[in-house]
């Protein structure tokens, strides 16, 4: 009786664990990719490496994967040399998925994806991305293009209802699907770096993955973040930073005044298109107890500090630790995405999170007067 128990009890651990699922692809367009390197998303944002797959010369290929619940999984499409695209993608036991891409030099696009709720809602979502992307890059092109003032601002301003237009569509779409891990893993990636002023959406994302995903580390991230993120109201963390003559650029310097805390990079393309905004601001309110820090993320000294000076920002409190995305400020404050700002009053204490264009113009007012 007791070798019946252990060998059901041995019969079930195996069919719990060992279970497989299949994904399997086609590109159309250019066949660009040799392979795909397949990983596991961890909880500290890294990438546990699984497999590498090969692709056929006509674009198509299978895989087998080892799930045992389901998980966030990354696959990088390469040529096995510099060309390297990426796909998210929810991966459950038992699953079939099949995917279509439609490959070119400029980006691989998800054409079409079946087998879960998960997939079609990654396909779903990255066809709205791609369509906003594209608008986004005509907005940069016309204020490149622009050779006045005047409609570069008009630029600005359209642009600036574009964004929030899309961000509210953005935000509709995750809410009506926040109980998919997908969907949460989008929420995070696109709305995470502004956790506190999308708390409304977090909240909603966090209790819809609740009901499937209770003890995956997204879900316990996330409830985590709405626990300890920074708040309107709660203290700034400091900011130490090496300047552009290698002095120390501290938060805490300026207590006293009211701070903008901006997060940029001279490759950053909206960013750059929100200087003059912050130009206009600094100018305006300077001296009535106002200051911009800015945090660089860039990498390269001197096309930062060429970007400081070819957009004007010409007051003295610019750091960067000169890591990109590693900039140990930019974590502690959860950036991944920029532009970020968040405005400071003279104790120390959030005032604002988000602010940009007129929105940031209309806050100074309120609190400096005009």
């Amino acid at each position: 009786m007791k070798k019946t128990v252990l060998f059901i009890a041995l019969l079930f651990s195996t069919l719990t664990f060992a279970q497989t699922a299949s994904v399997n692809g086609s590109i159309v367009g250019k066949q660009l990719f040799r392979s795909i390197n397949v990983s596991k998303l961890s909880p500290t944002g890294g990438m546990e490496f699984i497999t590498t797959k090969t692709i056929s010369p006509d674009g198509k290929f299978t895989m087998q994967l080892a799930v045992t619940t389901p998980d966030i999984y990354v696959l990088e499409l390469t040529d096995g040399a510099s060309l390297k695209r990426h796909q998210v993608l929810v991966v459950a036991p038992n699953e079939q998925l099949n995917l279509q891409f439609n490959s070119s030099y400029q980006n691989l696009q998800l054409l079409a994806a079946t087998g879960s709720k998960e997939v079609e809602f990654m396909q779903k979502y990255q066809a709205f991305a791609l369509q906003a992307e594209a608008q986004s890059k005509t907005f940069e092109q016309r204020y490149m293009a622009a050779t006045t003032d005047a409609d570069k601002k008009q630029v600005q301003v359209e642009f600036e209802q574009f964004y929030l237009q899309f961000q509210q569509n953005t935000q509709r779409l995750l809410s009506a699907n926040a109980t998919l891990l997908s969907a949460g893993f989008m929420a995070y990636s696109e709305f995470g770096n502004a956790f506190a002023a999308n708390k409304d959406l977090f909240v909603l994302v966090g209790n819809g993955l609740k009901s499937k995903y209770a003890k995956h580390w997204l879900t316990q991230e996330i409830d985590i973040r709405l626990q300890q993120a920074v708040v309107v109201g709660s203290v700034a963390p400091e900011i130490e930073l090496k300047g552009i003559n290698g002095e120390t650029i501290k938060l805490s310097d300026l207590k006293g005044k009211y701070v903008l805390i901006d997060f940029w990079a001279s490759w950053c393309g909206p960013c750059r298109m929100e200087s003059p905004t912050l130009v206009r601001a600094y100018n305006q309110y300077k001296d009535k107890n106002f200051a911009i820090l800015s945090v660089s993320l860039d990498n390269n000294k001197d096309k930062w500090v060429a970007a400081i000076q070819a957009d004007g920002l010409n007051w003295p409190w610019h750091g960067s630790s000169l890591m990109r995305w590693n900039c140990p400020v930019a974590r502690r404050y959860a950036v991944s995405s920029i532009p970020y700002s968040l405005l400071v009053d003279p104790q120390g204490k959030v005032m604002a999170i988000g602010l940009r264009g007129e929105a940031l113009l209309t806050k100074l007012a309120q609190v400096l007067g005009k």
